[in-house]
């Protein structure tokens, strides 16, 4: 599987406009979608660890509200950056060793 049309390039400053919560979190949905392109199942995945993906959530602000759909989870504004580059450095991992 070709990934590297999986993931939109980071700015270099990071300006994400997205609406944010009285408590500084935002949808994680539209992270997702501005972000990870076809890919968004997979972002969902990584967020928590599920199946046989690594966790690259953990320790970061995440609440979900339940697993009913895609749409209750929400990640902190401050932890959007400290995600994907956790989610770019694991697709570089992958390129590296693809096998694993």
């Amino acid at each position: 599987m070709n990934r590297d049309n999986f993931f939109v390039e980071l700015p270099k400053e990071p300006v994400y406009n997205f609406k944010v919560d009285k408590d500084g979190y935002v949808l994680f949905w539209e992270v997702a979608s501005r972000f990870f392109k076809e890919n968004i199942p997979d972002a969902f995945r990584f967020l928590k660890g599920y199946g046989d993906k690594s966790d690259l959530g953990e320790g970061l602000r995440i609440k979900i509200d339940s697993l009913k759909t895609l749409h209750d989870i929400r990640i902190h504004q401050d932890d959007i950056g400290e995600f994907l580059e956790r989610y770019r450095k694991n697709l570089m991992t992958q390129k590296k060793n693809p096998d694993n």
